[in-house]
C-alpha cells in the first residue's frame, strides 16, 4: 500500500482510526506484490498496528502532504517507514 487517505479518528480514546487506501494497493503473497486490489477501507487501532509492527527503517524520512493544498498548508512528519500487518474490509 502506498498511503492512506481520509484517515480520521473514529474513537480517539481507543486510538481507533478509519481511512481508505490510495495510490496503489497490492496483494502480497510470499513477500511479493502479486495483483492490484481495489481501494479498501481500514478501521484499526493505532496501538494494534504498533503491536503487530514487523520492521522499521533505520533512517527517519520526511513524509509530507504539502502539495495537497498547493503549499498553503504545508505539513509533514519525520518518522521511519513501518511494516505491520493490517486488516482491511472491502
Amino acid at each position: 500500500m502506498t498511503r492512506l487517505w481520509y484517515t480520521n479518528a473514529a474513537r480517539p480514546k481507543e486510538t481507533l482510526l478509519t481511512g481508505l487506501t490510495r495510490d496503489g494497493t497490492f496483494l502480497i503473497e510470499d513477500g511479493e506484490a502479486t495483483v492490484p486490489l481495489e481501494d479498501m477501507r481500514m478501521t484499526e487501532r493505532v496501538l494494534g498496528v504498533l503491536e503487530r509492527t514487523e520492521d522499521l527503517t533505520a533512517k527517519p524520512t520526511l513524509w509530507s502532504e504539502g502539495e495537497f493544498y498547493g503549499r498553503r498548508f504545508a505539513t509533514g512528519v519525520v518518522c521511519p517507514a513501518l511494516r505491520s500487518t493490517m486488516r482491511f474490509t472491502a
